[in-house]
């Protein structure tokens, strides 16, 4: 049975009796709620709610924002403070822990930088403890300093500072070593003499620490001590070098001389050898004993080449006369237990300069300062600086060598006579003497390498006045394995070597000049043989004045020499037979 409509399914009751609804309050409406009522705090409205949870949020957000703040401040600030003090120090030339020469250590500069520039009034700067503020010299970025005098040997250290406010000083320190000490280097300055066939050992002591260089190539050593290995004797002065850590360095040489065989030469042109007759009169000296050598002229005062040279350069100019076969002219005297010399006349060259002039190579020959070829020698002097000049002659000379002669003996190996103010030679850095020593110098090691010795004629006044030909006699010493002094009693003038007389007194005029040749390569191990006299200038000059001038050179322990005779006709009788003069 339905009594209600709530019994039936589905149907909604109907409005019952109104009951009162008490009014909620707007959201501006504040009312107290009772303590007992924990309701009446939740019951303000969603604003009220939303305030009261900002409330509890916002002392927290202020404070991270705050803190955040500070240590932005606090980082910018303290990075400001750094970047706005620091120091930039820098020590031009020398680096912490280096080792100056005394040479270097008085170009060092010390470069001082400060920022901001409200920082540099107060940089402070010290040497060795001692303060050096006052010495420094302002520039746009801070400061420089320089050493007021030159810096002694010993240990530096320079210190820079700068306060700063926030962090501290800046101090910045740069420590150096002066070392004004060259190394040590220990070795023979001259070897006893060795065949010039011979291996060579040179031994010596450096400092331990140095670098050692021998010609320019770096020497290893055991703790100081080395050696240096030649298959053959080396031509010309080995230079050592030493190089400390500092940069200090010692220079050395050491000569190896080789042991010459002598010689008792005559000199013979090109056109008398191909003489029978004069021919004939040299090989009687040798089978007499008379002599034991024979120079033969390859090329001679006049350009030509007595023999058939293949050089291309002096068949192109006609400088080849082909006036005598050199292999059979070498044959025959080696034949017969002789040496042969094979004299080279050098820059005194009429065909090759007239050649160069001609084609359009003037820088070959010696010029005058107004470019016209220099008169000497009826314009005939090459220029002894130019490498292709330096280069035709050692050609030859090679050839010569190639074909078997023993020595290759340079003749006019020097400027031509008078002042350098007259004369030009194109292309010349150093000074004549220099360049003639270093023409030398090139060949030298090239003939030493075929066995064949090297030797150099000069003017007798070489030893006394080497300037006015450019023979500087220890120079040319060292690149030779002797020199061959002209020492003709005729061309020297009365009172020289304080003899009155030199024409009419050969053995006192001979022993003087040679007394001073000696005493010019001192030291180099290099033999003298004395060009001497046998011809009639002046006086007339036979078999008494020759065997005078060989007494001369005897008496001071010269033994060798060559024979000068332009028409290779000699006066035998003053040469004694076996060497050994009757004086």
């Amino acid at each position: 049975m339905v009594t209600s409509l709530r019994d039936i399914p589905g149907a909604r009751p109907g409005p019952g009796p109104r009951r009162r609804r008490r009014p909620r309050p707007s959201a501006g409406t504040y009312r107290p709620a009772l303590l007992s009522d924990p309701r009446a705090a939740l019951d303000r409205g969603p604003s009220r709610r939303r305030q009261l949870f900002r409330a509890k949020r916002r002392p927290d957000v202020f404070l991270l924002v705050l803190c955040l703040g500070a240590i932005g401040l606090v980082a910018y600030v303290a990075n400001a403070a750094w970047g706005a003090n620091q120091v930039d120090l820098r020590l031009a030339g020398v680096a912490d822990g280096s080792s100056l020469t005394l040479v270097t250590a008085g170009e060092i500069e010390l470069d001082i930088r400060v920022a901001p520039a409200t920082r540099a009034n107060v940089t402070r700067a010290w040497v060795n403890g001692r303060e050096v503020t006052d010495e420094l010299e302002e520039r746009d970025h801070g400061f420089g300093w320089r050493p007021e005098e030159q810096l002694a040997e010993g240990t530096y250290t320079i210190e820079v500072a700068v306060p700063r406010t926030f962090v501290g000083t800046s101090r910045q320190q740069r420590r150096f070593v002066v070392d004004g000490t060259a190394p040590q280097i220990s070795a023979p300055a001259l070897l006893d003499p060795v065949a010039i066939d011979d291996p060579v050992v040179i031994e010596g002591h450096v400092d331990p620490d140095s670098v050692l260089l021998a010609d320019g190539e770096r020497v290893e050593h055991d703790e100081g001590r080395f050696a240096l290995h030649y298959d053959i004797p080396p031509a010309g002065p080995v230079a050592l070098a030493a190089i400390d850590r500092s940069g200090n360095v010692a220079m050395s040489e050491v000569i190896v001389p080789v042991q010459h065989p002598g010689m008792r030469a005559a000199h013979v042109t090109a056109a008398a050898w191909a003489h029978d007759g004069l021919r004939q009169g040299v090989l009687d000296m040798i089978d007499e004993g008379r002599i034991d050598t024979v120079q033969l002229d390859l090329k001679d005062e006049g350009g030509e080449i007595g023999y058939d040279s293949q050089v291309p350069l002096a068949r192109k100019i006609g400088a080849v006369k082909a006036r005598y076969d050199l292999e059979e002219a070498l044959e025959d005297l080696h034949g017969r237990g002789v040496s042969v010399v094979g004299r080279m006349v050098a820059f005194r060259d009429p065909i090759l300069a007239k050649a160069a002039w001609e084609q359009g190579s003037p820088d070959w020959v010696i010029q005058t300062p107004d470019g016209d070829p220099h008169p000497s020698y009826g314009e005939s002097f090459t220029n002894f600086a130019h490498p292709e000049v330096r280069q035709y002659n050692i050609d030859i000379a090679l050839e010569a060598a190639a074909a078997g002669v023993d020595d290759i003996l340079w003749d006019y190996i020097r400027r031509p006579e008078g002042s350098l103010d007259d004369m030009v030679a194109p292309g010349l850095i150093d000074p004549p003497e220099v360049a003639v020593a270093d023409f030398l110098a090139e060949a030298f090691p090239q003939l030493r390498a075929m066995g064949v010795y090297q030797g150099a004629s000069v003017f007798g006044i070489a030893a006394a006045r080497p300037g006015p030909v450019a023979q500087d006699m220890p120079r040319i010493a060292r690149q030779t394995d002797y020199v061959a002094p002209m020492v003709y009693p005729s061309l020297w003038v009365s009172g020289e070597y304080r003899v009155p007389d030199p024409v009419g007194m050969p053995r006192e005029i001979v022993r003087a000049s040679l007394l001073d040749f000696q005493e010019k390569v001192d030291g180099t191990g290099t033999a003298i043989f004395p060009w001497l006299q046998d011809f009639s200038f002046r006086r007339v000059y036979g078999p008494a004045e020759v065997r005078a001038q060989i007494c001369g050179a005897a008496e001071i322990g010269i033994d060798g020499w060559l024979m000068w005779s332009p028409r290779v006709r000699y006066s035998a009788a003053g040469m004694d037979p076996g060497g050994t003069p009757s004086c």
